[in-house]
Parts: C-alpha cells; structure tokens; sequence
C-alpha cells in the first residue's frame, strides 16, 4: 500500500531538462494525513549560468521571497539533497519498491524535476500522485458543493510566504485535509485527523 509524502519545490523553469531545482521540502504524514515528522526544507547552490535560464516573472518571484540571495549562498548540491531525502524515507520504513505517493499541488511539475534529478528518492516514488489541484479541479466539475474551503487565504494571514517549498507545502498538505474530510463526508464516514501540519 503507498503512502503519500507531500513535497514541493522551488524551480528556475518548468520544464525538468531545461531548469534545476533550487529549493526541495517534505513532510511525513501518514495514510490519513496525520503529521509524523518534518524534513524541512533544503535550499540548493545554482550557478549564475543555470539562474539565466529563468523568465522575469520567475526571477522577480524567487527575488522578493529571498530565495535567490540564499541560493547564490548555499553550499548544498542537488545531489546531496538527493542522498540526504532518499535516506530520511529509508530511516523511516520506506523501501525502493516505489511504496511513497508524491502529494502536492500541480506535483506533475515536481515529479518530473525529481525523476530528471533526484534519482534516489525518485527510487522510491511511484509514478503516481496526488495531486491536490487536479483533484479540486474534479470536484468544481462534478460536485462542487464538495470542494472544501480555500487554505490559502488562512495561510497568509498567519505569515505564510508563498513560492518557499515549506510553505506551499504545508497550504497543499491543508488542501488535502480538506479534500479528503468533504469525500469522506459525503459518504457519512468519520474524517477526523489529528495532528496539525508543524
């Protein structure tokens, strides 16, 4: 059986073999969404040669969230990043035989980035995901009185930045608390979670 593992990054573009990754957050939760443990967040070095590569819009975003200044700042590559998740799931139970489920928002983008590289947690990731846009998305069609209401706003009256890998994955990791209590809801089933995303 999979277990979820919400993720996010912070990228210079949206395809994986045209940008690199330059921020990388997990959290561990269980099969119910119930907080376990926080990896936290990993700010990746990139040179000036791979930050070229990002449009204005991009490079103003991760500009006025500090990402940038931290980027041009850390000594971490991509490549320990790699090495130090794919071990933090492994410390935790997970095996190579794919048993984590990539839960994010939009995470198509994130996966792709993971599986071009990251290729050991991508080891133990299987290719499908939960992917919290694409199932708002499906509720607003066919039952949108069922679409929970929106984290986003509460996140930000709580000092949330947007566009920082901790942050949006804590707003997808609500979302998903709300999704999964209206489906279950809907079906008189008890959807109750314990333990608030940290």
């Amino acid at each position: 059986m999979l277990t979820p593992i919400p993720i996010d990054l912070e990228t210079t573009h949206l395809e994986a073999d045209q940008g690199v990754i330059l921020e990388f957050a997990m959290v561990l939760v269980d099969r119910d969404l119930n907080f376990v443990e926080d990896f936290g967040s990993r700010v990746v070095h990139a040179t000036e040669e791979q930050l070229d590569v990002m449009n204005p819009f991009v490079r103003q975003m991760h500009t006025e969230t500090g990402l940038l200044d931290e980027v041009r700042a850390s000594t971490l590559s991509i490549d320990s990043v790699d090495e130090e998740a794919a071990g933090w799931l492994l410390g935790h139970g997970f095996d190579a035989e794919r048993s984590g489920i990539i839960l994010g928002s939009s995470c198509r983008l994130d996966l792709n980035f993971i599986e071009r590289h990251m290729p050991k947690l991508a080891g133990l990731l299987t290719y499908k995901m939960i992917d919290v846009s694409g199932i708002e998305e499906a509720l607003r069609m066919w039952q949108p009185e069922m679409v929970p209401p929106e984290p986003y706003e509460i996140a930000m009256k709580e000092g949330w930045t947007a566009h920082r890998a901790a942050n949006d994955i804590r707003w997808s990791l609500e979302k998903a608390r709300g999704q999964r209590s209206a489906i279950k809801a809907a079906f008189g089933l008890d959807a109750e979670t314990t333990g608030a995303c940290r």
